[in-house]
């Protein structure tokens, strides 16, 4: 008798657990039921391999529809055609943008819509109308498709590097490497040898340091000194391009101011030629002659005179009283 009781209850438990479930499911049915949604179409160029019929579309995360279907573009065989219902109060805006994405490295795939930052998909967005009427969504590669495409340069780069790596490391370089090393040990085990030589050595390139710094703030001194040198050169220099072009400028006013008197002295020159033109040529054609003339006879009554001055100035007596008043002559 108590056996059977305890089955009734399990019984009744189990019946009101599958009411129960069977309410949840109608609930959940129902609430999806009283969701609205749109359909939009996605052009794909790239595979989407993973994506099936019902999977999710999620916006920034947010699941919000899932894929109706998939097939090849009928217009265009390079596209592939997904067809989403999302939810009517989704933000899609013309700057809203589907990749394909994986939930997590094992995951399925499913489209995750986002906004487009850049705004270059803003001139195809979902304004555009497939043929089937739907609003288009314009799409994009995933960041996974992004690494897959650029896979081969990534792999040949990788390629030229370990190339080049192996040259660097090449039996030449590796022998003098190896030498390099044996070099070092046999410097090193010197120094552990004789480490008072090394103290000296530690001493000397302190004082060398010492030496170097203060060499250094002598330098930064005499550097000092040039750079107040050559400002002062330089200020000197400018007062002097001053004054320069100061004289400069005053030689050109007195050289326009002198080009300007030497005009009006053409031009009066120019009056005065115009207004003596005709004794001018009468000068030129007939005093000319007559002015050589002149000076011609002058010439010869100068060579008179300087004759008649040497006769003066030999025997003045002579000219005087002339060659027939004779002094006294002995024995006459």
């Amino acid at each position: 008798m108590e056996t059977r009781a305890n089955h009734l209850i399990v019984g009744s438990f189990v019946l009101v657990l599958l009411i129960g479930l069977v309410g949840f499911v109608l609930w959940v049915a129902g609430s999806r039921t009283d969701q609205s949604y749109t359909q939009y179409d996605i052009f794909f160029a790239q595979a989407i391999t993973g994506l099936r019929t019902g999977d999710p579309v999620s916006y920034r995360g947010i699941p919000v529809g899932q894929i109706s279907s998939i097939r090849i573009a009928p217009q265009n065989p390079d596209y592939i055609l997904v067809t989403a219902d999302i939810a009517e109060n989704t933000p899609i805006g013309p700057n809203t943008v589907a990749t394909l994405a994986l939930q997590g490295i094992t995951g399925g795939a499913y489209i995750l819509l986002d906004t487009d930052d850049s705004g270059a998909l803003a001139t195809m967005g979902v304004r555009a109308e497939s043929p089937s009427g739907h609003r288009v969504i314009p799409s994009k590669a995933s960041r996974i498709d992004q690494i897959i495409a650029g896979a081969p340069d990534l792999i040949s780069r990788a390629i030229t590097l370990l190339d080049q790596a192996n040259e660097v490391f090449g039996p030449e370089n590796r022998a003098m490497i190896t030498a390099t090393l044996s070099d070092l040990k046999t410097v090193s085990g010197a120094i552990a040898q004789n480490p008072e030589r090394l103290d000296k050595v530690m001493a000397d390139a302190e004082a060398t340091v010492a030496a170097a710094r203060a060499a250094a703030e002598r330098f930064d001194g005499m550097m000092t000194k040039l750079e107040g040198t050559a400002g002062n050169l330089d200020s000197q220099l400018s007062r002097t391009l001053t004054e320069l072009r100061t004289t400069v400028g005053n030689v050109d006013q007195g050289a326009t101011a002198l080009l300007t008197e030497l005009r009006g002295t053409n031009r009066n020159l120019n009056s005065l030629i115009d207004e003596n033109r005709t004794p001018i040529n009468d000068f030129t054609s007939n005093g000319l002659y007559e002015l050589t003339a002149l000076l011609a006879e002058a010439r010869s009554l100068v060579t008179t005179l300087n004759s008649l001055a040497v006769q003066i100035e030999r025997d003045p007596q002579r000219f005087l009283l002339g060659g027939q008043q004779q002094g006294y002559t002995p024995g006459d």
